[in-house]
Formats: C-alpha cells, structure tokens, sequence
C-alpha cells in the first residue's frame, strides 16, 4: 500500500513538471509575435487621424491609407501566421478594427448631414409691453 501511495504520489509529481515545461514556438507563432505590434499600431495610428479628420475626403483617404499599411503587414508574413494570434490579440485587434468602423461612419454621416446653425435669433426682437400690446389689439 505504501508503494502505491509513493507511485501515486511520483505521477503527479511528475505531471506537474511537465505541465509546466514551456513548449518551444514554432515559427508561425513567433511570426504572430512580431506582426501583432505592427498591426496593434497601425490600427491605434487611425484611429488617432480618424479623430482628427475635418472632412469626409479625408476620412476616405484615412481608410484607404490603413487597408494599404494591413494588407504591406499581411504580405510581410506567412499565411497562416494571423491564425496563430492568441486569443486576446484577435479581441484587441477585433475592438480596434469595430472603432474605426464606427468612427468612419460616424464621421461620414456627421458630414453629410451637417447641423446648420440657424442665422436668425430664436426669440422676437420687437420687446412686448403693454402698449404694444394694447395696439395690436386695435
């Protein structure tokens, strides 16, 4: 019985251990690791500029610039280096891309629905008093 305990004990020692070893990467994952950077920032950098667009020429030059600087980051990698993003960076990738969508439309439908400001006073200029008052009643 206390052979079997010590053999019992021996294997979660020894799965322990190896669950714990770090697994080497390969390289598609290290290539994941360092195109994730570039992306993060290209996408930070537009929404930066998208912030700052005062026209709608400018909002569809802003995109137009990021889908060349992601597709430049894509062709930089292997194909299938984007599917090995963890989890987490997709969703920060994803959340990033959602803004700028929004953004852009926001900003394109702010544009083309502009809130005019009215060019006369909201409130009568001729002040109300009694006696033009009693005038008008005549």
């Amino acid at each position: 019985m206390k052979i079997f305990r010590l053999f019992i004990l021996l294997i979660i020692i020894s799965s322990g251990v190896i669950s714990c070893s770090k697994a080497p990467l390969d390289k598609e994952r290290l290539e994941a690791q360092n195109m994730y950077p570039r992306l993060i920032s290209s996408l930070s950098r537009s929404v930066d500029s998208l912030n700052m667009a005062q026209d709608s020429a400018t909002v569809l030059s802003l995109t137009d610039k990021l889908s060349m600087d992601l597709t430049h980051i894509y062709y930089d990698y292997s194909a299938d280096a984007a599917l090995k993003l963890t989890e987490a960076e997709n969703d920060s990738i994803t959340d990033l891309t959602l803004r700028i969508i929004t953004l852009k439309d926001s900003l394109l439908f702010r544009f083309a629905h502009p809130i005019l400001e009215t060019d006369s006073i909201s409130t009568d200029s001729i002040p109300l008093t009694e006696t033009t008052a009693l005038s008008s009643k005549r």
